[in-house]
């Protein structure tokens, strides 16, 4: 097994399941309603749905560096507001969730040692943002579950 491989393993854990810590961000997310993932039981803080903008934010960010890119980015992007709180396009934003997290899996999966040393845009190399990445999904995972519970979820 490749370290790319390996790193692969613990993203797709961390984002469909089998994390040692516990439920992965798409357990966390099974069974919310666009309602509960709207809502917001603790002024101040961030909705599930919100969470899911952010995650999907920073995969779209990740994506574009592992091209070589270097794509703007400001903090408001990466905590897009969320416009529309039909079912719809709930189910969508889980949807786009998972299949980039696929493809960001995927281009682990296929990284070289080399690859994975290289420092990609942004500053880091690849290694440390592909496992900066599965470590930010297990902050949100977290805070997740924390505000799924409070919203009634």
């Amino acid at each position: 097994m490749t370290e790319g491989t390996r790193i692969a393993e613990q993203q797709r854990r961390m984002m469909f399941g089998g994390a040692w810590h516990g439920p992965s961000v798409q357990e966390a997310l099974d069974g919310i309603s666009a309602k509960v993932a709207a809502a917001h039981p603790i002024a101040g803080t961030h909705s599930v749905w919100e969470l899911v903008a952010h995650i999907d934010a920073t995969q779209k960010v990740l994506l574009a560096r592992l091209r070589g890119e270097n794509p703007a980015a400001t903090d408001a992007d990466f905590f897009p507001p969320v416009a529309d709180t039909s079912d719809s396009a709930w189910k969508g934003a889980v949807s786009r969730l998972k299949a980039q997290e696929e493809e960001l899996i995927g281009a682990a999966s296929r990284m070289t040692d080399d690859q994975l040393a290289a420092t990609i845009p942004g500053g880091s190399t690849a290694y440390e943002t592909l496992h900066g990445h599965v470590q930010h999904n297990a902050f949100h995972a977290g805070q997740i579950r924390i505000l799924r519970k409070l919203a009634g979820g």
